[in-house]
């Protein structure tokens, strides 16, 4: 994993109003998307054992939900700072910016809306594959994989499911899914096939926000 040089980023002294954190894959950073006053957030990263944050994305437009790649040297997360809502990556010195997708209105928002879960972003193990949210046409949103070199894409299961986060092996999916009627769970699904492997909560309530402990 890639240390992150901070030497080179500028820190923000100042408020910071933090949400949905991330672990990176070593356990050394979070990054989280952050805002100050009236501000949009923008994706910051801080040590794990104290120090200042700092901006790793910043735009005047909406930055938000980041997700670290499996090998930690970069973060995707949703923007609007091309005009609609996608999906960018941008590497853990803060170079390599480069928008993902492209298709216009198709990347589930949910997380500018307040609402739970929300529709962060993944990329699989190996980097060739992006598991997000798309809207539905009745406004919901399921979750489909693009393959980044080909552009072609898959729906995982005909179902309202969010957050999607891959397996360490890059052959499962857990994501909050809404197939059991009501809140939210967290099940489990094949990559290859979109199948239902496990389902790991059944509580009352809304569950979100699934990830793999490495």
């Amino acid at each position: 994993t890639a240390e992150l040089p901070y030497s080179s980023w500028t820190a923000w002294l100042v408020t910071l109003v933090a949400a949905r954190p991330e672990l990176s894959p070593d356990g050394k950073y979070l990054a989280f998307d952050g805002k100050t006053a009236a501000l949009q957030p923008d994706i910051y990263v801080v040590p794990v054992a104290g120090g200042a944050p700092v901006v790793l994305a910043q735009d005047p437009a909406l930055d938000q939900l980041p997700s670290w790649t499996a090998d930690g040297k970069a973060l995707v997360f949703g923007s609007n700072r091309s005009g609609g809502y996608q999906i960018w990556k941008v590497d853990a010195d803060g170079t390599g910016l480069v928008q993902l997708t492209t298709d216009d209105t198709a990347v589930f928002q949910c997380g500018a809306k307040a609402c739970a879960p929300s529709g962060k972003a993944a990329l699989s193990p190996d980097g060739k594959t992006l598991a997000f949210t798309r809207t539905r046409p009745d406004g919901t949103g399921s979750v489909v994989l693009r393959d980044l070199a080909t552009g072609a894409e898959h729906a995982l299961a005909d179902a309202v499911e969010l957050e999607p986060s891959w397996s360490p092996d890059g052959k499962e999916l857990s994501v909050a899914s809404s197939i059991y009627g009501g809140d939210f769970e967290i099940v489990v699904r094949s990559a290859a096939s979109g199948a239902v492997l496990a389902r790991l909560t059944h509580t009352p309530g809304v569950d979100g926000a699934p990830f793999f402990a490495r």
